[in-house]
């Protein structure tokens, strides 16, 4: 493989996270609103912690540190819970 279409590869692997990012970002706008017409928290501490272990098991089974799962998780949660919409 040369090394063009390699990041050629790796484009399409990132245009292909921007969409996953951004399909993710309409679902947890959807869960919001459910949550708020129905009087709940934006925030679930046991869910947050729970999804964070999964993919932190998730990211070792692929070979990935699992503090680096945890810290760029976290980084998408912190981007979210700032965005208003």
């Amino acid at each position: 493989m040369t090394l063009e279409a390699i990041r050629a590869e790796i484009d399409a692997t990132d245009a292909q996270l921007l969409e996953l990012l951004a399909q993710r970002g309409r679902l947890v706008r959807a869960a919001w609103a459910l949550k708020q017409a129905a009087g709940m928290e934006r925030l679930d501490v046991a869910r947050e912690a729970a999804v964070l272990l999964r993919l932190r098991e998730r990211g070792a089974a692929l070979g990935m540190d699992p503090a680096d799962v945890e810290r760029i998780w976290r980084e998408i949660l912190r981007v979210r819970a700032g965005s208003t919409g």
